[in-house]
């Protein structure tokens, strides 16, 4: 028997910003650090630095413990000198986010300084969407199909009158989410998914997009430039090698 559940959405307007994140896999191996740090407004100041990890064995690294690093991150106003956790992160619960501030890093690593900055995105404006429910029919083990008809997307906009990017990310926010089909052998997928980085001022999304039931949340981050060519570089490989995008001087 086909059954029909309810699948609700719920939406979030959000600002992220990312610093930067870089792998070198060449065979001139220079020891320059790895940093991740994704800022969102109202958020906390977590940053990482990792090692490269290089392509052959005779590859050397500095003295420098990842651990040990002294970080500075200015705002504009203040300098604040991060807080070492332990496996390369450092954090600091006293500086601030702020939509539209400039932040910017240093710090010294194999006898050269890394530098980095960012700005970060103002939130969303005026995010709406279609649809808060959706009726999804259950499909039957060994069938295919299920979902609305692909002509009925769910439409979401906002302003972008300066054709910045944004990023759409769609969450299953129940403990047990139950299917829309069984799976069988293949790989379940994931309760989380996102779309491309668009320029635009609208998405839609087709129905069959979704494959749980229950409450979903829908974010919408703005996000700079620099963090969208992170998804051109996704189809990098060991046949297709070229260097990852950075904003960072020497890292």
């Amino acid at each position: 028997m086909k059954l029909k559940r309810i699948l609700t959405i719920h939406s979030i307007i959000c600002s992220v910003m990312v610093i930067s994140c870089v792998k070198e896999t060449t065979a001139s191996f220079e020891d320059n650090p790895v940093i991740e740090a994704y800022l969102a407004s109202g958020s906390s100041f977590e940053l990482k630095v990792s090692r490269q990890v290089p392509s052959f064995d005779e590859a050397s690294f500095s003295t420098d413990d990842i651990n040990n690093l002294t970080i500075t991150v200015t705002n504009g106003i203040d300098s604040y000198l991060l807080d070492a956790q332990g496996g390369g992160i450092y954090t600091k619960a006293e500086l601030p986010i702020v939509e539209e501030s400039l932040y910017e890093l240093s710090l010294e690593y194999n006898n050269k300084m890394v530098l980095a900055s960012t700005t970060i995105p103002t939130a969303p404006v005026n995010f709406q969407q279609s649809t808060t429910s959706l009726v999804i029919e259950q499909v039957e083990p060994g069938t295919f199909g299920g979902g609305l008809p692909s002509n009925d997307p769910i439409t979401f906009n906002w302003d972008n009158s300066n054709q910045s990017y944004y990023v759409l990310v769609v969450e299953n926010i129940e403990i047990n989410p139950e299917p829309v089909r069984d799976f069988g052998e293949n790989e379940t997928p994931q309760i989380r998914f996102r779309n491309e980085p668009t320029q635009g001022e609208s998405y839609e999304m087709n129905t069959r997009s979704f494959y749980y039931y229950g409450t979903h949340r829908i974010l919408l981050y703005h996000i700079n430039p620099d963090y969208a060519t992170l998804y051109d570089d996704a189809d990098n490989s060991s046949q297709n090698l070229t260097t990852p995008s950075t904003g960072i001087e020497n890292g």
